[in-house]
């Protein structure tokens, strides 16, 4: 079983850089490769409640960074006129006015974020992507799907627990 091997269009991957580029968020990661990697730099993935405490500020937002209606300067999504950055993902924290109460960027549009089901055991994406309109960015709103995870649509972060 490998599971770094894909089965859709590369072309939408930051993997085909050679070397990946350090200026675009990795997507096309398999869940597993996700898990292991935060695992390395000892971390997990957060939890669907994690997630959306903080790009909800623990209720009070209806988006990470407020409760503005979403547009392409604080988020690299599927606006209503076109995409907002040509369909391309844009570099990790380039949209400083989407950033959360905490100063957490690109929680909403770019790449959707690979989270764990708060019940254990199955994942889903949150935070909407470059695909995504303006519905999917919400914070408190129900996740995407999981048949992303592992596409151009998908990245992921990682969490570390308090010691």
């Amino acid at each position: 079983n490998n599971l770094y091997s894909f089965n859709f269009d590369f072309r939408q991957c930051t993997l085909r850089f050679s070397p990946p580029s350090p200026n675009l968020p990795m997507n096309c990661i398999r869940v597993e490769a996700a898990r292991d990697f935060c695992a390395f730099v000892g971390g997990r993935l957060p939890t669907a409640s994690e997630w959306q405490a903080e790009a909800s500020a623990g209720g009070t937002r209806t988006y990470p960074w407020g409760n503005e209606a979403p547009d392409c300067t604080r988020a690299n999504y599927a606006a209503q006129a076109g995409p907002c950055q040509n369909d391309t993902l844009t570099p990790p924290c380039a949209l400083p006015a989407g950033n959360s109460v905490s100063g957490l960027c690109d929680m909403a549009g770019n790449a959707g974020e690979i989270i764990e089901d708060s019940s254990g055991g199955s994942v889903r994406l949150a935070g909407g992507s470059i695909d995504t309109g303006s519905a999917g960015l919400r914070a408190d709103g129900e996740v995407q799907r999981p048949d992303g995870v592992g596409t151009g649509f998908a990245g992921f972060r990682c969490v570390k627990d308090r010691q």
